[in-house]
């Protein structure tokens, strides 16, 4: 999830210094877009892996009430 978020800000950021470099306006500078990126990438990767962490802690529980096959 990290890298992907990591990613996407690579390629937003790409389209945005192609537009600014055949256009008027402020240089696009590489820091403020991936910067950001990474703490939100952080921030997306802990989130999934705590709902992945419990979704597997239900299915043990689940499980361990379940009857032994024999």
């Amino acid at each position: 999830m990290f890298d992907h978020v990591i990613v996407v800000a690579g390629r937003d950021y790409l389209v945005a210094a192609l537009k600014t470099a055949h256009g008027p306006g402020p240089y696009a500078h590489m820091d403020d877009w991936m910067r950001p990126a990474v703490t939100r990438g952080l921030w997306t990767a802990t989130a999934v892996s705590i709902a992945i962490l419990l979704v597997g802690l239900v299915a043990v529980r689940f499980a361990a009430r379940g009857r032994v096959l024999q």
